[in-house]
């Protein structure tokens, strides 16, 4: 077996970027590449918009670096909040999730992969086929979750 390594040396915004994306692969809920660009946009706000990154100035930052309207950024903010990576208290002070947030200068990550062959793969596809029946012919048509549907502004 051997070892993979890669040692990467990223500006501010792609280290925040690279990181969302590596650590995507263990996280419950999958986050989508715009929710890491928007996520990691928000990470590397620098200076004392950081105190308040999700205040008004800090989502106009975003908004104009990613060239998203204010309905399109907040989309994006709904969408994770509802899958917890972003928290909001009571006084509607908004917070990444701890473990999404990397080392201010170094990161390492250490993942072990192994092969189960006892169980049974799982289905290599995540649409349901129904068959739909009528006098004359059966179809079968594959049925998209909404999520993989949804588009943003």
């Amino acid at each position: 077996m051997q070892e993979i390594k890669k040692v990467l040396s990223l500006h501010q915004r792609d280290y925040y970027e690279t990181h969302l994306s590596i650590i995507n692969c263990i996280l419950p809920i999958k986050l989508t590449p715009k929710e890491i660009e928007v996520l990691a946009c928000f990470m590397s706000l620098e200076g004392d918009i950081t105190n308040y990154r999700f205040g008004r100035l800090g989502k106009k930052v975003v908004m104009d670096y990613l060239r998203i309207q204010s309905s399109g950024l907040a989309n994006y903010m709904r969408d994770l909040k509802k899958k917890s990576m972003l928290k909001e208290d009571s006084n509607g002070n908004i917070t990444i999730l701890p473990i999404l947030l990397p080392g201010d200068k170094v990161q390492e990550y250490r993942f072990r992969l192994m092969k189960d062959t006892t169980s049974v793969p799982p289905p290599v596809s995540s649409s349901i086929d129904i068959i739909i029946e009528d006098d004359t012919t059966e179809v079968a048509m594959p049925i998209k979750h909404k999520q993989e549907e949804e588009e943003y502004a």
